[in-house]
């Protein structure tokens, strides 16, 4: 575990990204645990719920999602629960950050993380969206950026969160999917591909279709410390092309 709200965020995804790390090399599940108040003067015997707490959870949430976290744990009973039984105020949020991500949890069940990348402005210890991967997320200029956490199912299906780091503002994010064979060598048959694109309904805990082509771009409004989750099924022909896609020119720029 690791408290940022107590400890400071300047390390928090330095440390997400050892635990991922070694949780993919163990190949165990990940599990974390979060401070249900985050206020740092807990540990000094302030139990004062900050008017933020909940938007500053839900962001530690969200963004241990995209790293592939799949259990979560609250730290401690006495902020959740007073001795009587009731839900603290802290504890309200906490019910309700459980409640919003239980339908994202089932759909992020049975999934592999794959990688993780940063938008800038960059956490320390953690790695920038390279420019020739197949999935791009351009969000607002002067934002706070968004956690791209990649996953996988057992049916070749690939999967996208974005993730918005800031829990003060939304965010307008431009989600671009360029080929998956970007800088192969020219003796190579171009690939022919299509894209379905599907959203995860959290509301409904559904699928909903967002596009279907070979070159997709779309944007989403992602409120404060949230995600969007979003599934690419990709179809390649046997022959190189696909049905309805032309054979594009080779080498790029060639008539």
């Amino acid at each position: 575990d690791y408290y940022q709200r107590w400890w400071g965020s300047d390390r928090y995804f330095e440390k997400l990204e050892q635990f991922r790390e070694a949780a993919v090399r163990a190949g165990v599940p990940l599990a974390a645990c979060f401070e249900a108040s985050a206020n740092p003067g807990v540990e000094w015997g302030d139990m004062t719920r900050l008017p933020d707490n909940g938007q500053r959870l839900r962001q530690s949430v969200y963004t241990s999602l995209a790293y592939g976290v799949s259990g979560i744990e609250w730290f401690h009973t006495d902020m959740v629960f007073t001795k009587a039984g009731a839900l603290t105020p802290a504890g309200v949020d906490v019910a309700a950050i459980n409640r919003e991500i239980a339908p994202l949890g089932r759909a992020l069940a049975g999934l592999t993380s794959v990688e993780v990348f940063h938008t800038a402005p960059l956490p320390a210890g953690t790695r920038s969206l390279p420019k020739e991967h197949w999935v791009q997320t351009i969000p607002e200029q002067r934002g706070a950026g968004v956690v791209l956490g990649m996953f996988a199912d057992g049916e070749g299906r690939d999967y996208a969160m974005v993730t918005n780091r800031d829990y003060r503002d939304s965010q307008t994010v431009v989600v671009k999917l360029q080929s998956k064979w970007l800088g192969i060598p020219p003796w190579y048959t171009p690939k022919q591909y299509k894209y379905a694109v599907d959203r995860f309904d959290r509301a409904k805990g559904a699928w909903s279709t967002v596009a279907s082509s070979s070159s997709v771009g779309f944007s989403y409004v992602i409120p404060a410390a949230e995600a969007e989750l979003f599934r690419v099924t990709t179809t390649v022909s046997a022959e190189g092309a696909a049905e309805g896609w032309p054979v594009p020119a080779w080498p790029p720029g060639a008539r």
